[in-house]
């Protein structure tokens, strides 16, 4: 879970706000969870509303990922 929004687009805001002093000098990278996700027939994998009903279109429009398009939220690194 990234912010726990759950619908409330402050919620993101404030917590980008407070994330920025390290973001700015580090990556940030970031997998959604339940929070992000979840709502009910929708395709998540448990059937509840724990998104407040973002369906993860907040959390794509703050935190894009390495390869650009929709449901593309999965990555790994090579060390």
């Amino acid at each position: 879970d990234i912010s726990y929004a759950e619908g409330y687009s402050t919620q993101w805001d404030n917590f980008f706000t407070q994330i920025e002093p390290i973001t700015r000098r580090m990556p940030y990278m970031v997998v959604p969870g339940n929070h992000e996700r979840d709502w009910p027939e929708t395709g998540g994998l448990w059937d509840t509303g724990d998104s407040g009903g973002e369906c993860g279109v907040a959390f794509e429009a703050r935190a894009p990922m390495p390869l650009p398009g929709r449901d593309k939220w999965w990555y790994s690194f090579d060390w």
